[in-house]
């Protein structure tokens, strides 16, 4: 009599233990079908053939199902769009930074102009300064040589209507404010400067002092 090989030993011995019910063998494949759905979210439909089985009311089973159905939710929810809350903070947030970028750049630009128009104002006080004190004295104390009111553009030397804003201002000589025996040859001289930046009045002043003895008398 032939001996049985140990494949077939285990075979049968395999068959013992799972019984003779076909439900049985059948639980015990579609079983490790359904964990392998678990694993791998690609065979998650052929779990669904354990679930609805024959045995898919017992404990284990809803068990199983309840991790499934939560796994699937995992995953739509990643693969979902975003919701009407989500977008809608996503656009308040770029709203914000792009309203404070372009009010950067507005102030920037804004800044720029109010510098530019100010080293302009200091140059124009200065010429009108530098300019009295090529005056003679007697020219200075004249009236109506000086002239206490006058006008001048931001780039003169441009073609017309595109010299830029006007500035306005005034020159003032009057007796120098010294206790000292030489004030009736002293002058205060006080020049002042207007314009507008955008709709902001601006004002700058510049105060100096001319004396009969000074440059004039190397010139003239």
């Amino acid at each position: 009599m032939r001996r049985p090989s140990n494949s077939e030993t285990a075979t049968s011995k395999g068959l013992r233990l799972q019984g003779s019910h076909p439900a049985t063998v059948r639980w015990m494949k579609l079983h490790n079908t359904f964990f392998k759905a678990l694993v791998s979210p690609d065979l998650e439909p052929l779990a669904g053939v354990v679930l609805n089985g024959p045995c898919g009311k017992s404990g284990l089973h809803m068990k199983s199902k309840a991790m499934l159905r939560g796994q699937s939710q995992l995953q739509r929810r990643r693969l979902a769009g975003f919701s009407l809350f989500e977008a809608t903070m996503a656009m308040a947030v770029v709203g914000i930074c792009s309203l404070a970028l372009f009010s950067g750049f507005t102030g920037g630009f804004f800044n720029m102009q109010m510098a530019r128009e100010n080293l302009r104002a200091t140059q124009i006080m200065l010429e009108k300064t530098e300019t009295l004190r090529l005056y003679s004295w007697d020219q200075i104390n004249s009236n109506g040589f000086v002239l206490p009111n006058f006008t001048q553009k931001y780039d003169p030397n441009a073609p017309a209507g595109s010299q830029g804003l006007t500035y306005s201002g005034t020159v003032d000589i009057s007796p120098a404010p010294l206790a000292t025996s030489y004030s009736n040859n002293v002058k205060l001289v006080t020049v002042t400067l207007n314009w507008k930046t955008g709709g902001i009045n601006r004002t700058r002043q510049f105060t100096t002092y001319i004396a009969q003895n000074g440059l004039q008398n190397y010139i003239y």
